[in-house]
């Protein structure tokens, strides 16, 4: 790719969203989990994810500086996005938790994407775009 700016801004605004969020959450746990209808008890689980997220925060904003050699990290991010989407759909629709979980879930579920444009976008051995190589034999 050309110029990366776009990207690497998109992975700067995920990194600090998730650290501002984890932090926010971690703060305001006891409102937070109340507010999105979900069971306060033991917080262990409601930890390590906080933990998982503020460093896979860290990482898009390192990954920022060099998309061009952080492109597996990029692809578990999306990986990782998709899944959180997914969880937040599935605890919603079963009315384990509240309609608001759909908010972050929609935020990951569209940087997950984003993240999808940017590899299926990714020059990986020539240079023409992936997208302009799907008619080769």
């Amino acid at each position: 790719m050309k110029s990366h700016y776009h990207w690497r801004r998109l992975l700067i605004a995920k990194g600090l969203y998730n650290c501002v969020g984890t932090f926010g959450l971690v703060v305001f746990s006891d409102w937070a989990l109340n507010c999105l209808g979900l069971d306060a008890g033991d917080r262990l689980f409601f930890y390590l994810f906080a933990l998982h997220a503020f460093v896979f925060g860290l990482g898009f904003m390192a990954v920022a500086f060099n998309p061009d050699r952080n492109h597996t990290i990029i692809a578990t991010g999306a990986f990782a996005q998709l899944g959180l989407a997914g969880l937040s759909i599935w605890y919603t629709t079963s009315g384990s938790a509240d309609v608001l979980l759909l908010g972050p879930g929609a935020v990951d579920l569209v940087f997950g994407v984003l993240f999808l444009v940017f590899l299926w976008n990714y020059q990986w051995s020539s240079a023409e775009p992936r997208s302009a190589r799907m008619d080769e034999p």
